[in-house]
């Protein structure tokens, strides 16, 4: 965008100094006055090219979609460990989870898959709005269902 600014402007300057030019010469033969009505009758036109719009990016990329799928398989090795380890002896230990997790796999999967609907919600708002951090919600939650799992794994 600058250069096809500078491009533009340095024509402008150009056309208008091959004004100047012939006005000077007029200038040595003609009085005052006649210069302000003066018109030296130079079309100066050019063709500039400018640059094409950055074509716009989808929101929903490879990117987005990768994220939101590697985040559902997190979430469901975290829920599956889960039940894993309750059934042998084990309990939910995140407070916000344990009412959920207690009901069954319905409303532990219905919370859980709720929570990441909302997240990737924001994640799409913040990527389509052109944040450069929008991955951060999705991937803390791949990480926090992640870490999840492989605790649940002891059991």
């Amino acid at each position: 965008m600058r250069s096809a600014l500078l491009i533009g402007i340095s024509l402008m300057v150009f056309c208008f100094s091959l004004g100047a030019a012939e006005l000077g010469e007029l200038a040595a033969h003609a009085p005052f006055h006649d210069l302000m009505s003066f018109n030296p009758g130079i079309e100066c036109t050019a063709a500039i090219a400018l640059p094409k719009p950055a074509t716009e990016r989808k929101t929903t990329d490879a990117s987005f979609y990768g994220l939101v799928a590697i985040q559902t398989v997190a979430t469901v090795a975290d829920m599956e460990t889960t039940f894993r380890a309750i059934r042998h002896g084990a309990k939910e230990g995140n407070p916000i989870q344990r009412p959920f997790v207690e009901r069954g796999r319905g409303p532990a999967y219905a919370f859980n898959f709720g929570m990441n609907a909302l997240l990737d919600w924001m994640a799409y708002k913040q990527k389509k709005a052109g944040q450069s951090n929008w991955y951060f919600l999705p991937a803390t939650t791949i990480g926090s269902h992640t870490i999840g799992a492989g605790l649940n794994l002891r059991f």
